[in-house]
């Protein structure tokens, strides 16, 4: 593995550090170096040609470095190093950063969740852990346990719809069906169908159905998570009303391709994101 890695918060966090110009300027870089150690872990799982057993060993060696970091001693890697200082200046708890760990380890072992419940403990390592870096980072100004709650409701709000967006994608380069059997099998719906999805980009009624639901679902995710952020810090709030905002656009525009994300692309373009921080700007207050 290739240690030196003092390009990556250019090469894997280009388009976030565009979405972090939201945050004042004292907090702005803190927050880019998070995503961008983030990024730089899960490129080791999502490169579509890097074996599972490969992706495996680099990420194991990833950790023993943050880990050496960590203990105060020097490591080759400026991103590691930068990211250890923040964690522990912010008071990162250790475990979230374990828990991260072990959830990208997941993506080399599971490729396809039986359940919810399965599937919510990857994403409080993939997602939620992150949103309780970035509240830690900003502050809060209620009690602890309630403000992480809500941290980690916006993760998990997110990162399914990142999931419902990406189905095909997640399916065709990195074999993974991150819908869960228990509710695809609430339209009739297998893992099988998922992937014939996929791979021919044709869907049927039981598909649009399902994605109506999980969409209506998520939306609600997004509905629970939202009364935290006037629960942070004032000066951090409008930033992370923007994200959100943006994330939940994605399910609006699944919805303008009839639930067809399978053959159609579910990102949101450009006009679309300034159409959606417009209105995010009018709505905030």
């Amino acid at each position: 593995m290739n240690t030196n890695r003092s390009a990556s918060m250019q090469q894997y966090g280009t388009s976030y550090k565009r979405g972090t110009l939201f945050f004042p300027k004292a907090l702005r870089k803190k927050v880019y170096v998070v995503y961008a150690f983030v990024r730089a872990v899960d490129q080791f799982v999502d490169t579509p040609w890097v074996s599972k057993k490969s992706a495996a060993r680099d990420l194991f060696a990833f950790q023993q470095q943050t880990q050496i970091a960590r203990s105060g001693k020097d490591v080759n890697d400026p991103l590691i190093s930068e990211f250890v200082l923040i964690a522990k200046e912010h008071d990162f708890s250790w475990e979230w950063i374990e828990v991260f760990f072990d959830a990208m380890r997941m993506d080399t072992e599971i490729d396809i969740y039986t359940t919810y419940e399965q599937l919510q403990w990857y994403m409080y390592g993939s997602a939620e852990v992150i949103w309780l870096m970035m509240t830690q980072l900003i502050g809060y100004e209620e009690d602890k346990e309630i403000v992480f709650l809500y941290a980690r409701k916006l993760g998990e709000a997110m990162q399914y719809t990142n999931f419902l967006r990406d189905v095909s994608e997640d399916r065709n380069d990195h074999q993974r069906v991150y819908m869960p059997l228990d509710r695809l099998s609430n339209h009739w719906l297998s893992s099988q169908d998922v992937i014939r999805f996929a791979e021919t980009g044709k869907g049927d009624d039981r598909r649009h159905a399902f994605c109506q639901q999980e969409i209506l679902f998520t939306q609600e995710l997004y509905m629970e998570a939202l009364p935290g952020i006037s629960l942070l810090d004032r000066q951090w709030r409008f930033a992370v009303w923007v994200a959100a905002m943006l994330y939940a656009g994605i399910l609006s525009k699944i919805e303008r391709v009839w639930y067809d994300q399978f053959a159609s692309d579910a990102h949101t373009t450009k006009r679309e994101k300034l159409r959606l921080f417009l209105w995010a700007l009018k709505t905030y207050r």
